[in-house]
């Protein structure tokens, strides 16, 4: 054999590789990242606590994957205090793919908004989280099945609008091993829910509206008593403080000035001004004859009667749904 057939042998074998190169690389499918429909149906939701900053939920979730390759074993996280989650079916569909069930239960951290508290609305939500990469799969949403049941009760609440938002969350850390900042698909459950407001609006304010009651009695007493007036405000500041601890075991710590805060301020203050004033009234009576501080006490008594019921009426009013 020649030394120009060797060289030719040579340059066939190199054509032939990048050949076989080319159409393997041709041949192969594209990563296709597999969309998994994922739906929710709600059976329980109760422990609705402010003061504690958790509800608990259960129910079922669903996933649909065309690929069939989707366990929600080992392919979900569901955000939460804690969270447990039982299989409960897995099917093959007729028209491909697999659809898996599973039913869940979960005690979930809320930042409730406690500004109109105890007229609140508030969203319950649940975050659920692939642990696969955005690049692999995404979910779905399924709201055409999504529901809450009929028998769910919270008590206290009435819940509605249930809804399943998709998006997309990007960390910020790489986990220890990865080089690139992952990011995951999620789907977060969206719950409305409003405090049943009952019949009688000030039944969590019953202190403070005894204690302004009294406070407001107070200017019916002679400014001359004043022992009977101081002890008539003692006892309004029991009634408010009462009250202010009673709704602080309810709400726990609350960084916002919202209406207990508001009720709770307009109440102390109208206690103070009628003591600052019943001092001042009894001072005044060694000055004035008795007719004259009693106009004054009238006067006195009803501005700020009027003041304050309007400052009460004013946030309430905002409150209330």
């Amino acid at each position: 054999m020649t030394r120009a057939m060797h060289v030719n042998l040579r340059w066939f074998a190199l054509l032939l590789a990048v050949f076989c190169t080319v159409a393997t690389a041709l041949a192969a499918k594209p990563h296709e990242r597999r969309e998994i429909k994922t739906g929710a149906y709600i059976t329980s939701i109760s422990g609705i606590n402010a003061a504690d900053g958790s509800y608990r939920i259960a129910g079922y979730l669903w996933f649909v994957d065309p690929a069939g390759l989707f366990d929600p074993n080992q392919s979900i996280e569901i955000f939460a205090r804690n969270a447990s989650h039982e299989l409960m079916a897995r099917i093959e569909l007729d028209g491909g793919g697999v659809y898996t069930a599973l039913a869940f239960n979960a005690v979930v951290d809320a930042d409730f908004n406690l500004h109109d508290y105890p007229y609140d609305r508030q969203t319950l939500s649940l975050i659920i989280e692939t642990t696969k990469d955005l690049t692999d799969l995404i979910f779905v949403a399924d709201m055409h099945d999504s529901a809450i049941a009929a028998t769910v009760n919270a008590p206290g609440w009435t819940l509605s609008n249930l809804r399943l938002m998709t998006s997309a969350k990007t960390y910020t850390t790489g986990f220890g091993y990865r080089k690139e900042l992952p990011a995951f698909s999620r789907v977060t459950l969206h719950i409305d829910a409003q405090h049943n407001v009952s019949a009688l609006i000030f039944e969590k304010f019953t202190g403070y509206l005894v204690a302004l009651i009294i406070t407001a009695l107070v200017f019916l007493v002679p400014a001359a008593e004043l022992g009977t007036r101081v002890s008539m405000l003692t006892s309004s500041i029991f009634a408010a403080v009462f009250n202010r601890y009673r709704l602080e075991d309810s709400l726990g710590f609350n960084h916002v000035f919202g209406l207990v805060d508001q009720v709770s301020l307009i109440t102390f203050a109208a206690i103070l001004s009628a003591l600052a004033f019943s001092l001042y009234a009894h001072q005044l009576c060694q000055k004035r004859t008795a007719a004259d501080v009693a106009v004054l006490n009238r006067r006195v008594g009803l501005s700020m009667a009027l003041f304050f019921a309007a400052m009460l009426a004013w946030a309430f009013l905002r409150a209330l749904p």
